[in-house]
């Protein structure tokens, strides 16, 4: 099993063929931006694969001044779904990737796949926050992996718009998001 993190040119090929796919429509990003992204160094990609052959990919929007990052893309592919693979990717990744402090965002859990999705993170150590967050008009649950004591939810979870900001200007941000505490 080996982990590794591919350039702009190696993640073309997979947007095209399985970002597009297995995603929503509205949480897609274009490659172009993402290769902006990838070329400042905010936005890194890493495939598992076994035998040459790819099992899944991630992505992760990173402020590397801040040692904070969203998991943008989560993905195993569907044949080997089911066989602890993303359980060991997403494991992997936290501990040796550089990512300490790690927010995922995922759907409201409004139907039995999204929630199995949180369920999938909290299995693997993630912490549910507190707070709600609407970004383009998708309400998200934040939940997260941290690797120290930074891991009180309002110190973390608010820092999700700092990443935001690296990609969006903050009027935008202002206008189209929103963290917000659960009463």
């Amino acid at each position: 099993m080996n982990i590794r993190e591919i350039e702009a040119e190696a993640f073309k090929q997979i947007h095209q063929n399985y970002v597009m796919t297995m995603f929503p429509r509205n949480e897609i990003r274009r490659y172009s931006g993402l290769k902006k992204l990838m070329k400042r160094g905010c936005y890194f990609v890493w495939i598992l694969e076994k035998a040459g052959e790819l099992i899944g990919f991630a992505a992760v929007l990173r402020d590397p001044k801040q040692n904070i990052g969203i998991l943008d893309l989560f993905a195993i592919l569907p044949k080997h779904q089911q066989d602890g693979y993303g359980s060991y990717f997403l494991q992997r990744l936290h501990k040796e990737e550089n990512l300490p402090n790690l927010l995922i965002e995922c759907e409201y859990p409004t139907d039995e796949s999204k929630q199995k999705r949180i369920d999938f993170y909290e299995k693997n150590g993630a912490q549910r926050s507190p707070y709600d967050w609407r970004s383009f008009g998708v309400k998200y649950e934040v939940l997260y992996l941290t690797k120290n004591e930074m891991s009180r939810d309002d110190k973390i979870v608010e820092r999700i718009t700092d990443v935001y900001a690296l990609t969006l200007p903050p009027l935008l941000i202002r206008l189209l998001t929103h963290l917000k505490k659960r009463s």
